[in-house]
């Protein structure tokens, strides 16, 4: 077997899966932690299987070590991190079930939760997840059961910690009055078994302030607390039913950091720019910013970081991107707002008893279509939607749509147990019986309020949509999965997330189809397969709905179907990143096209109680990640992912080396030594072709050349020397880059490699202090520090925007090759009337180009009154 350098690693989750892969299929544990189906000994054949990542959360900017518990684990060659900007630098197996990575995350890295895969010979492992933010973080001491255990942890810091059954955990917290803090509990978030209860005691015992369940924290909970005097508080966490395993893993966050819990408007029309506005949660006033939205409607969009006085708020929901219509913005007072046929209004339910209405106009005999989007979204609104004449009689009225029995059982992973998570957003179809004027109302079920409870109320004719959800846990579809790769999985291939398949074997993907109005036939497919996989789309032709399930506003009849996929019994190992897409033309309408969505667990252990529940945790709905994209593994030989699968010529590949980072803007060789082995070919017959990818970044072939013998015996060949120079442009996204390398000799066949190599800034800015106050007439300064990447050595100038009026910039705004830093005077002329954020950014030129860097952090600028004297 031929030997090979490990796989390079990089921040980009391509880039990672080019590298190596692996996934579970029916491995869960029982109530104990043991692992039911884990393998006594190392199976190579057998995806590994990850049930925990201990703490679940890395900081920002440094290496994180963690401990990792699964089984198989002497397989795993590497783990797949999604996003950039965080990286596994190094994985050691102790044993089968036990090992330790280090997970290095950059400084400018965004936060937030990442999709965790181990990489193994036997395929790619279940999904957990890890968190990523700024805060130092320590893991929890026993004994802490009682109140005077209580272990102190410190604000601005998140303390990490596991429940074991009627535990009850303290924490001391040092409080001045008048001062509040958020306190937030991580768990189900993060693939735990926990449904936290956080409550704020005085040290005697007094509970203070509690908080469960908080609304857009998927069961999590938050507490905004304001001490009311100078001393010692006590933090107790708990689980609601006092459950506890080796999967309750919690992480409790201490910060004074704002939070927003509403979104205003919740979408916009693709291709604009709309003005989106946060505030709810601890916001002393509500922030906004301008979002420029795609040009592809149907999809929902991160609207990323706002700036606030107090620092960067996250956006707690999503963007709506929707195709181009009339947009309209709910007025205050009693008298109705004309709402046009084809447009959308947003709005919000603000007071308690408030009822919103719009004005419509309608056709006899012409339908309309009057539907409500808010909870789907995020918003707390559970609509009740409400159809009046010009005389204030109800003509038609929605509260819950209402769904097809078929669709509320335990097959579908978008339902709980019980059947009892289903639509609420209100919809009503109607047919006028005569033209006229109509009041459209619309208010809360539960008569509640709040700048969380915001709408898009669309009118129009009746339009047809659908949307398609993967279920690849659903169990009558196992009757298609006889054997998969030679074994009878416990669950079907793909249910935990990812597929591993040999050459030679057939998989079924699962997926329901539900739709509104006359939909036409819809041709659903797949994307993504790599090379030797195969699948023919499949139609579906919807059933057409009932009048009487018309009369009521019910959807459709939910439609299943399965795609059957081929992988060739000479297909070469490799990975893609499949999506399901399915298409459908409308009738005088546009072609919509819908991507597949599947709710992964990131559980595989816990739960004390072992019902029928097919993944064994009682009575508690695994938490689970909603995802489109699914890797796809064709296995083999992993030595195969470096040098492809054996050729009947001799040429192989001996080393390949990436000689330095690849910056923005820049460029690295990479070289690879080539053996021409009994063929003996000579440098005028070798052809090293590049085929780029990657945002932003090309590869060029610089030539082979003959390099010096290395006589490993008597009839040893001169090697040869490839080089390929990669190049990045100034705006490649970091985390991405890299080359197909196809080496292709006259007279043999040829071998591909894939060119590993990593895109990184350039480098990185700081500030010594973030803030900074000017009083009129004045001058201050702020040190701006930088961190060059290997390989930039070059000056780097500075720009502050936006400066507040009057404010200018006085002092060297350049730092030097040879300075590590600078301090930039500003000169003050007039009073800032109130703080700004100002972003701080760094322009430097490289071989292709200006870069542009941002601070990780922004400034403030704000102004000090001047006193007066006497």
């Amino acid at each position: 077997m031929r030997s090979h350098p490990r796989i390079g690693r990089t921040c980009g989750t391509i880039l990672l899966a080019l590298a190596a892969g692996s996934t579970v299929l029916g491995q869960v544990q029982n109530n104990n932690g043991q692992n039911k189906n884990a393998p006594k000994t190392t199976d190579p054949d057998a995806p590994p299987l990850i049930t925990s990542i201990f703490p679940p959360a890395a900081m920002i900017g440094k290496e994180t070590k963690l401990a990792v518990e699964g089984a198989n684990l002497k397989t795993v060659e590497d783990f797949i991190v999604s996003g950039v900007g965080v990286e596994a630098a190094s994985f050691r197996a102790e044993s089968e079930t036990k090992g330790t990575i280090v997970l290095k995350v950059e400084k400018d890295a965004a936060g937030g939760t990442r999709e965790v895969r181990a990489a193994g010979s036997g395929g790619l492992s279940n999904l957990l997840v890890v968190r990523l933010d700024r805060l130092e973080q320590t893991v929890e001491t026993e004994p802490n059961d009682a109140i005077d255990q209580a272990k102190p942890i410190a604000e601005g810091g998140a303390i990490v910690g596991r429940l074991t059954a009627r535990d009850l955990d303290h924490y001391l917290v040092h409080g001045k009055k008048g001062r509040r803090i958020t306190i937030e509990v991580e768990a189900q978030r993060l693939g735990a078994s926990v449904s936290p209860v956080l409550t704020i005691l005085s040290p005697n015992g007094v509970a203070l302030a509690q908080a469960q369940e908080t609304r857009g924290l998927e069961h999590d909970c938050r507490l905004s607390f304001l001490f009311p005097r100078d001393g010692d508080y006590v933090l107790q966490v708990r689980d609601r039913t006092y459950r506890g395993d080796a999967a309750a893993v919690y992480r409790l966050r201490l910060e004074e950091a704002p939070y927003a819990t509403a979104m205003f408007p919740l979408g916009g029309p693709k291709g604009t720019s709309i003005k989106v506005q946060l505030s709810g949660g601890n916001l002393a006033a509500p922030v906004e910013k301008t979002i420029e939205l795609p040009n592809e409607s149907g999809q929902s969009i991160d609207p990323g970081d706002f700036a606030s006085p107090a620092g960067s708020v996250r956006s707690p929901w999503k963007l709506l991107v929707v195709d181009l219509g009339n947009e309209v913005v709910e007025q205050p007072g009693s008298k109705p707002v004309a709402l046009p046929l084809g447009a959308s209004a947003n709005g919000r339910i603000e007071k308690k008893g408030e009822v919103d209405r719009y004005a419509i106009s309608v056709k006899k005999g012409a339908p309309i279509l009057l539907s409500v989007r808010a909870a789907a979204l995020g918003s707390w609104l559970d609509s009740v939607l409400t159809l009046r004449d010009a005389k204030g009689a109800v003509l038609a009225e929605s509260d819950d749509p209402g769904l097809d029995p078929n669709t509320m059982n335990n097959n579908n992973p978008f339902f709980n147990n019980n059947g009892q998570t289903f639509p609420i957003d209100s919809r009503i179809e109607f047919t006028p019986t005569s033209d006229g004027d109509l009041t459209v109302e619309i208010e809360d079920r539960f008569n509640d309020a709040g700048p969380e409870f915001a709408y898009r109320l669309d009118f129009g004719p009746p339009r047809s949509d659908f949307s398609i959800k993967l279920l690849l846990s659903n169990p009558a579809a196992r009757v298609r999965v006889a054997a998969v790769n030679g074994r009878v999985p416990r669950f079907a291939p793909g249910t935990l997330g990812a597929f591993n398949l040999k050459p030679g074997a057939t998989v079924p993907v699962n997926f329901l189809i539900e739709s509104s109005g006359k939909t036409g036939p819809i041709e659903v497919s797949l994307e993504g397969l790599p090379p030797g996989a195969t699948c023919k789309p499949v139609t579906i032709r919807l059933a057409q709905p009932l009048k009487i399930a018309q009369a009521i506003n019910r959807p459709n009849p939910p439609a299943g179907g399965v795609i059957l996929v081929r992988v060739a019994k000479e297909a070469r190992p490799g990975i893609g990143w499949i999506k399901v897409v399915a298409t459908a033309k409308v009738a005088d309408g546009p072609t919509i096209r819908r991507i597949g969505q599947y709710a992964a667990p990131i559980e595989t252990g816990g739960g004390n109680d072992q019902n029928n529940n097919q993944f064994g945790f009682g009575q508690r709905t695994p938490p689970s990640r909603l995802i489109e994209t699914i890797p796809f593994r064709v296995l083999g030989d992993p030595a195969e992912f470096l040098y492809g699968p054996p050729r009947r010529t001799s040429l192989e590949i001996r080393e390949f080396q990436v000689a330095g980072a690849l910056l923005q803007g820049g460029s690295v060789d990479a070289t690879l030594l080539l053996d021409p082995g009994a063929d003996g070919f000579k440098a005028s017959q070798i052809r090293v072709e590049a085929t780029p990818f990657g945002a932003g970044v090309t590869a060029e072939i610089l030539g082979v050349e003959p390099v010096a013998q290395m006589k490993e015996d008597k009839e040893a060949s001169p090697f040869l020397r490839a080089t390929v120079r990669l190049h990045a442009s100034p705006d490649a996204l970091p985390g991405a880059g890299g080359a197909r390398l196809k080496i292709v000799p006259m007279g043999g066949e040829s071998i591909e490699r894939t060119a590993l190599a990593a895109v990184w800034r350039p480098f990185s800015l700081h500030l010594a202090e973030r803030s900074l106050e000017l009083s009129s007439g004045s001058s201050g300064s702020l040190y701006i520090g930088v961190e060059r990447a290997s390989g930039f050595v070059g000056p780097v100038d500075l720009k502050l925007e936006p400066l507040p009026e009057g404010v200018t910039i006085v002092g060297p705004s350049r730092i030097a090759p040879d300075q590590s830093g600078v301090t930039i005077v500003l000169n003050c002329a007039k009073l800032i009337s109130s703080p700004q954020f100002v972003t701080i950014s760094g322009v430097a030129t490289l071989d292709r180009g200006q870069v542009r860097v941002e601070s990780a952090v922004r400034g403030v600028l704000s102004g000090r009154a001047e006193k007066s004297s006497r």
